[in-house]
């Protein structure tokens, strides 16, 4: 119920079961309540994306390609530290969230220079607080505000080639809930708003990512933190033009947040024009969420 308000505060699913379950309680009809629960279960399974194995694999032609995505956490664990665990899946491409500049940070094995002096074979493009490194060779780079969120957070799409074929990879990162405060950065013009308010900056943002997508002539990969649940409205826009990695071959839940007692999937990884061969979360230990690693090819 928690994740349910927090998440889809404009795409209430679970509304009616709630209401019925405060009813029953209320009048002390336990087998009414019982059936109420389990219906509540049953939608909270649907809405948390349960997965069984996806589709059957597709195995797609060329080199693999292992994608990471990963919020980093304003580099609490430290870039060195973050950098050794990201390291341990030899990823391809990595998008990062959360990795800006922050002021707070004095000692320099915990700075974001101390991440990419670690990873030396990458080649790292960002603004704010997204980015993207690569192994491939890096042609382009476009930024593109996502307002009404905040301007820190724009969508950074590195166009990378990979045996000549160019690939939009793009880094972004949603507005979070954040029910308990009245004002906050993260939120960008949705701070003070109300859950509506949020839910609908939120989906919003999602729309011109599909925009954005829709523009391209190119593969893309979409990778980010959207802070909203498979099913909920942000989501089902996206998967109107890309493919959800887990949805076609995750297997379970896929909850990549929070890193201590993982219960929501908010981490995602997007494609179009490629093959989904795999996917898994990588509990790395080095940030508030878990990674998302997947492994793509060409069709």
């Amino acid at each position: 119920m928690t994740i349910a308000a927090t998440y889809a505060p404009a795409e209430m699913h679970v509304t009616p079961p709630l209401l019925m379950a405060l009813v029953a309680l209320a009048t002390r009809r336990w087998l009414a309540l019982a059936i109420t629960f389990g219906s509540l279960l049953f939608v909270s399974f649907v809405l948390l994306g349960l997965r069984f194995g996806g589709k059957a694999p597709s195995a797609g032609s060329g080199r693999s390609i292992v994608v990471l995505t990963y919020n980093v956490d304003k580099w609490a664990f430290g870039g060195r530290s973050i950098a050794q665990s990201v390291k341990s899946r030899s990823p391809d491409v990595v998008c990062l969230q959360e990795a800006g500049r922050y002021w707070w940070l004095k000692n320099p094995d915990l700075e974001p220079n101390a991440f990419e002096t670690e990873l030396e074979d990458y080649a790292f493009v960002g603004e704010g607080e997204n980015r993207v490194g690569s192994r491939h060779p890096i042609k382009e780079v476009h930024v593109e505000s996502l307002a009404p969120g905040p301007a820190a957070r724009p969508l950074i799409d590195a166009v990378i080639e990979i045996d000549g074929l160019e690939v939009s990879v793009i880094s972004v990162h949603l507005i979070p809930t954040l029910m308990n405060v009245s004002w906050s950065e993260d939120r960008g013009d949705a701070a003070g708003g109300d859950l509506a308010k949020i839910g609908s900056v939120r989906r919003r943002q999602a729309e011109r990512l599909v925009e954005y997508v829709g523009r391209l002539g190119r593969p893309a990969i979409l990778c980010g933190d959207f802070n909203a649940l498979p099913r909920t409205l942000p989501i089902r826009t996206v998967e109107r033009a890309l493919e959800d990695a887990w949805a076609s071959r995750g297997s379970g839940f896929g909850f990549t947040s929070p890193s201590s007692f993982a219960r929501s999937r908010i981490d995602y990884v997007f494609v179009r024009g490629l093959v989904v061969r795999e996917v898994d979360v990588a509990e790395l230990g080095t940030s508030d969420h878990h990674a998302l690693v997947a492994t793509l090819a060409r069709p």
